[in-house]
């Protein structure tokens, strides 16, 4: 991953060339089925208060308290979001979603999801 004011530049024709890494989900997030997530860096800033990354998850139902603000493209799949209202979002290829910091959201998760994800916050930003 680069950083902001780095002489090196990094570039990728495809998501499928990023380094992806197996993100661990804490067990008591996981509320059905076994969700996996791969996370790929793409771009953090030199004061670390913004990243770039991309994810993959496989299907499952979990749980997640939001510690940023969060911008997500969804590049494929589908993902239905609460915030604890119990009103559903549907997130499929092509959606925008906003997820605010200090909320816990419940993530649906099927069809192979994928996402690009721009995290930010006043402070460091802690994945």
């Amino acid at each position: 991953m680069s950083k902001s004011g780095e002489a090196s530049r990094v570039s990728a024709d495809s998501l499928d060339s990023l380094p992806f890494e197996r993100y661990e989900l804490p067990a008591e997030s996981v509320i059905e089925g076994d969700p996996q997530v791969d996370v790929a860096p793409i771009w953090q800033s030199a004061d670390d208060r913004i990243i770039v990354s991309t994810a993959r998850f496989s299907s499952g139902t979990l749980d997640y308290a939001q510690t940023a603000d969060e911008l997500i493209y969804v590049v494929a799949g589908r993902m239905l979001v609460d915030d604890g209202s119990g009103k559903w979002v549907e997130c499929s290829a092509g959606s925008l979603v906003r997820l605010s910091a200090g909320t816990t959201f419940r993530k649906q998760i099927s069809d192979n999801y994928e996402e690009i994800s721009i995290m930010y916050s006043d402070s460091p930003v802690v994945m």
